[in-house]
């Protein structure tokens, strides 16, 4: 029995340093899982520190758009921007500009519907067409070209990208 009683004393021991091997583990544990969203919420910031465009269209025409979109193109392939690097430059069409990307349109503008194709893809631009706009038109969302999406509202939409998402305009 005098034997068996370092033993027990000994299990005792070690039964108290597991614990508090578990017990550092677990707050080891608790001090990593903490430090995960720090370092995420870290990153998001030095994400939305990058600047997100979108383009400010005033004449509503197609000169216009073919401009704006062949500016996004030149410093796309410059690369000197961080156009189409994270955040694509947002087009939110409310006018006759929205008129060529329409599919019976095509022929007409060709070489604009081409670039806009091209850098949509490239996920350098994102087009959108306002819906009221197209309901006083009386133009269908079936009726636009398939890389085109639409918003709601047009001006509320430009509206909220700059107020709540930080968006400059292009």
């Amino acid at each position: 029995m005098v034997v068996a009683l370092p033993s027990l004393f000994n299990l005792m021991r070690l039964s108290l340093s597991a614990r508090r091997l578990a017990r550092v583990g677990l707050a080891l544990g608790l001090l990593v899982a903490m430090q995960i969203p720090v370092a995420s919420a870290q990153v998001v910031t030095l994400a939305q520190q990058q600047p997100r465009y979108i383009n400010r269209v005033e004449l509503h025409t197609a000169g216009e758009l073919m401009a704006a979109l062949k500016r996004a193109d030149q410093l796309y392939l410059s690369g000197e921007h961080q156009i189409g690097r994270d955040t694509p430059v947002a087009f939110v069409l409310h006018g006759a500009e929205a008129r060529v990307f329409m599919t019976l349109n095509y022929a007409g503008n060709q070489d604009l519907v081409n670039l806009a194709a091209k850098l949509s893809a490239l996920k350098v631009v994102d087009i959108k067409v306002c819906q009221t706009w197209m309901g006083g038109a009386e133009i269908d969302e079936m009726q636009l070209l398939p890389f085109v999406g639409t918003v709601p509202y047009g001006p509320a939409e430009e509206r909220r990208l700059v107020e709540e998402e930080g968006y400059v305009y292009f």
